[in-house]
């Protein structure tokens, strides 16, 4: 449960979640209320989420070509960190900023194993 003061500090500290919430307990039709809520929801979380990935962006840029995640994952600028790096990837592929394509995996006698999702900028 949200306490009323948690909800006062952070419509302080953000204008448009004052508004936000302002238009959802206000007047008017419920069903509109919600999918303005909704809207700026998804539009926030969007924002935010491209913002906390542009490290991996960066990387990606900086070294192109089709990546796996165990790839990224075992790079040193990532292998200290504990990152499901293919989550991650699949997310940004979904938000269209990354292009994904399968790539084999073979044995040592050149027999197929498996395919694995790469990614690139």
């Amino acid at each position: 449960m949200i306490s009323k003061d948690t909800l006062s500090m952070a419509a302080n500290l953000d204008r448009e979640f004052d508004r936000q919430f302002r238009t959802l307990v206000g007047e008017g039709d419920l069903e509109e209320r919600i999918t303005e809520v909704n809207r700026y929801l998804k539009t926030t979380i969007d924002m935010e989420i491209q913002q906390a990935s542009e490290i991996l962006l960066a990387y990606l840029r900086e070294n192109p070509g089709f990546k796996s995640a165990r790839e990224i994952s075992r790079d040193p600028f990532f292998s200290d960190f504990s990152i499901e790096m293919e989550g991650i990837l699949s997310l940004l592929h979904s938000k269209n900023l990354l292009k994904m394509e399968l790539r084999a995996v073979k044995t040592f006698e050149r027999r197929e194993l498996i395919r694995e999702n790469v990614y690139q900028i």
